[in-house]
């Protein structure tokens, strides 16, 4: 990457979906490294997958990185919940794929691409590729946004001192120097992982919690709340 981009002021964009937005009002920078954290089957992916969606609304293309699930069953979700036949929607896509190897290149019906990462290489390969595949999507003159879903799943396979790093180095190639925005899951209530998720929380330049209303929980009623912990640089409920 041989211009200036990094010194161009980010310009601040809304999620484009309601709830969010009341709650950010004036947007977020997009530069912005933001962290999705809740329990295990708490929807963190659904609500990635609606981030995602409403930027490719907005003529972004998306790099998904799969680690807790397969792409083609990100695809098949993706249908399912969101009821898209649109084979130009999918086109926009491209997984990066943490999860399973053994499916290779891309589907015969070209509705999308993947690339697959093998988890014996140095993890710092997620970087070099990622980067390529960033650089040359910039290069065509299309605006992206990265999904990472999900941290924990790289935190299970590689060493925590050296997944930090790879974050740390996320943020700054592709969030700060490329203004991309990304949006990472992080599964909490793992305790080995405690002390790694408040490290990295304080690198992430927004932090939403998804969790359970306790107050109804104990009357055995499960409703979702979502709270933003943490926006940096911005006016936030």
């Amino acid at each position: 990457m041989h211009d200036l981009t990094f010194l161009k002021k980010p310009k601040r964009v809304k999620f484009g979906i309601k709830f969010l937005d009341n709650l950010a009002p004036y947007g977020f920078p997009i530069n912005s490294f933001i962290l999705i954290s809740g329990e295990a089957g708490i929807s963190k992916s659904l609500l990635l997958q609606n981030i995602m969606i409403s930027f490719i609304k907005r003529k972004y293309n998306c790099i998904y990185i799969c680690a807790d699930d397969h792409p083609l069953s990100i695809y098949q979700n993706i249908k399912s919940n969101f009821n898209i036949r649109n084979k130009i929607f999918f086109s926009k896509f491209l997984f990066l794929n943490l999860f399973n190897t053994k499916f290779h290149g891309q589907l015969s019906n070209n509705y999308f691409k993947i690339i697959n990462i093998y988890f014996n290489k140095d993890i710092f390969e997620i970087l070099n590729l990622l980067i390529n595949v960033v650089d040359t999507t910039l290069k065509e003159g299309k605006k992206q946004i990265i999904i990472f879903d999900s941290i924990t799943e790289i935190l299970s396979k590689y060493d925590p001192n050296s997944v930090l790093e790879l974050i740390k180095n996320i943020i700054y190639e592709i969030c700060k120097k490329r203004l991309i925005p990304l949006f990472a899951s992080f599964h909490f209530g793992i305790k080995s992982f405690e002390d790694f998720e408040q490290i990295i929380e304080g690198y992430c330049d927004g932090v939403f919690d998804l969790r359970y209303d306790p107050s109804f929980m104990q009357k055995g009623i499960l409703i979702k709340q979502l709270r933003i912990r943490k926006l940096r640089n911005v006016f936030h409920d």
